[in-house]
């Protein structure tokens, strides 16, 4: 039953919070776990396009195990993440990189997001999992903050470029002006 006492639906796909291991293929949802310190929750992973020293020493340690995910590693990745009690939770993404083809399946698709913020703020999502929700804001916050202070910057830039260049040919300004007042 759920916490307010309704009956879980019978085909519905659930698992406790929080997990306790996870299997991951692809490459961008382990930077997320690394930025939540949650790479000790990572029982097996792609380590392939990973540039992660952490994940890297993780997986010669022996605490990750490592397993290709793509298409001609299906079997292999599947049989190492479906059937691994360590595992709670696969993730993956729209194209199913990583599935298990399992009910622990569950998509994490930044990548699907328009916009930088939008792809920063799927922390929040992946850290519902882990019941990491503070940390998750504390880590988006500080990911808006840099890019409001981008956008601050390069609003700034454009303005000394401007000057530079009505400095530089007095005709631009003139066009500038008449077309702001009309």
């Amino acid at each position: 039953k759920y916490p307010n006492g309704t009956a879980i639906e019978s085909d519905a796909k659930h698992f406790s919070v929080p997990v306790k291991g996870v299997g991951v293929g692809g490459s961008i949802p382990m930077a997320f776990l690394e930025q939540l310190d949650l790479l000790d929750k990572i029982k097996v992973a792609d380590p392939q396009y990973v540039h992660s020293p952490c994940v890297r020493n993780a997986e010669k340690a022996g605490t990750i195990l490592g397993q290709g995910s793509g298409s001609s590693h299906a079997a292999g990745w599947a049989d190492k993440t479906k059937s691994n009690d360590a595992v709670d939770l696969v993730v993956t993404d729209a194209w199913s990189t990583g599935a298990c083809g399992c009910d622990k399946d569950v998509v994490f698709d930044p990548s699907s997001d328009d916009t930088p913020l939008g792809r920063a703020e799927w922390i929040k999502y992946i850290s519902t999992f882990f019941n990491e929700e503070n940390r998750a804001n504390v880590a988006f916050a500080r990911e808006k903050a840099a890019y409001d202070a981008s956008d601050e910057g390069k609003a700034a830039l454009a303005d000394e470029f401007r000057d530079h260049m009505d400095k530089m040919n007095p005709w631009m300004t003139q066009v500038r002006c008449r077309r702001a007042t009309g």
